[in-house]
């Protein structure tokens, strides 16, 4: 079924070029892709006219019973996947069927697995703690001369504490860190764990003993002036958390 038609078309274009609608909202709206209306409004930028539907497009079409039931009894056959199994039916049974039409049936009665490697890209894995302020993140951001450290709790994604530094030290972190507790203490909770990079601001040789692993991130735990704080070996990258650090501060 086509999700699309000339009269949807022409008012999506229209949601987004006369009443500034997000491409995003107008796609959900229709189950198309984001990227699927912005084509249509960039056509209709460089031409002045509403994009059309070609109607002379060959229709989609479906596999029918008795194709289906070629596909099982030649792959019981000959166990093949679907772009030999094409050829033996055409051999065997005289008929042309897609081998992506045969794939995606295999896949349906359970005689074939998807290929991971051919699979759209997954968004990245974040930490997602249950409670609130038991895993903190936190990271220095290099800003035009400044140096900016903020710590998020994992959870709820709040900023609790942020601060600007001409020189990204320990010092400096534990002091910020500082502000983070007493907000955390506000709410009547601790800190538990504090996930960072391993930049000399966070860590330092001895002191570590493991307590707990999340995922691929080994938590460690690092003797401080201000007590005990929990750090991971940080695998990841917190572009998200960087991002709204330059925000805050007006950057």
């Amino acid at each position: 079924m086509v999700k699309l038609t000339d009269k949807k078309i022409k008012w999506a274009v229209k949601q987004v070029i006369n009443k500034g609608e997000s491409t995003g909202m107008v796609a959900a709206i229709y189950g198309v892709s984001r990227r699927r209306i912005q084509q249509l409004v960039q056509y209709y930028r460089e031409t002045g006219e509403y994009p059309m539907l070609d109607k002379k497009r060959r229709p989609k079409t479906h596999l029918s019973d008795d194709e289906t039931q070629i596909i099982e009894d030649a792959y019981n056959e000959s166990f093949l996947g679907a772009r030999l199994l094409r050829h033996n039916i055409q051999k065997h049974y005289k008929r042309n069927i897609s081998h992506n039409k045969i794939h995606q049936h295999l896949l349906e009665v359970g005689l074939a697995r998807p290929n991971r490697k051919k699979q759209k890209k997954r968004k990245r894995c974040r930490y997602e703690r249950k409670h609130s302020l038991s895993l903190v993140h936190a990271d220095w951001l290099g800003y035009e001369g400044t140096q900016v450290i903020a710590y998020e709790d994992d959870t709820s994604r709040k900023i609790l504490s942020i601060g600007e530094f001409t020189n990204a030290t320990t010092d400096n972190a534990l002091g910020v860190f500082k502000h983070a507790e007493d907000v955390a203490m506000a709410y009547r909770v601790k800190i538990t764990a504090v996930n960072t990079n391993r930049g000399t601001q966070f860590y330092a040789s001895g002191g570590f003993w493991s307590t707990e692993d999340i995922g691929g991130g080994l938590i460690l735990r690092m003797r401080l002036q201000s007590g005990t704080i929990t750090v991971s070996m940080g695998h990841l990258t917190w572009n998200t958390l960087k991002l709204r650090m330059m925000l805050l501060s007006g950057k």
